[in-house]
């Protein structure tokens, strides 16, 4: 049985006023704080509510591993733009450009990004600063006489003919 059972089992014992530590013989509670401390599994807190509701008694370590595994979980929720400009730390000359594709004719999958970059950057660098910074874009291309040539974007070759084609659209 998985620590996740057990805890739901835990629960509704203890709703059915039935002590879940003397379950016809066997302490579920005492087991599911075994489960839980062989498999480090302190990112769920279901199993440690789990644990409290029970009145287990809860450490200073476990409240530090719940805290912990919590505030790595939680992070602020930022826009691809402002990811972008935070981590885009330029100094000196800078130009914003705003960087727009369009997926074929898929209107569902175009994206616009702003970017502040460098004076004398081109193209191909706000496509890389994008794609390093969203890693859901999947950028490819072949350098052709020492310069970059795009051939893919997000898995999609450019194929005009076969109907899979984007377009770049640079704004300064």
């Amino acid at each position: 049985m998985s620590s996740q059972e057990l805890a739901l089992y835990i629960h509704a014992l203890l709703v059915a006023c039935v002590d879940p530590r003397d379950f016809y013989g066997h302490d579920l509670v005492q087991e599911l704080r075994k489960s839980v401390e062989t498999g480090g599994s302190y990112s769920n807190p279901f199993l440690i509510l789990v644990l409290c509701n029970a009145g287990d008694a809860m450490t200073v370590r476990d409240v530090e591993r719940v805290t912990f595994a919590y505030d790595s979980q939680h992070r602020p929720f930022w826009t691809e733009d402002e990811i972008v400009q935070n981590l885009m730390d330029v100094h000196g000359e800078t130009i914003t450009v705003r960087f727009s594709v369009w997926m074929g004719g898929q209107v569902n999958q175009a994206r616009s990004w702003r970017v502040k970059m460098c004076l004398n950057s081109t193209i191909y660098h706000v496509i890389e600063t994008v794609d390093k910074v969203v890693n859901k874009r999947k950028v490819e291309y072949d350098v052709v006489y020492g310069k970059p040539f795009l051939t893919a974007w997000n898995g999609k070759q450019d194929d005009p003919e076969m109907g899979t084609f984007w377009f770049v659209y640079l704004k300064t």
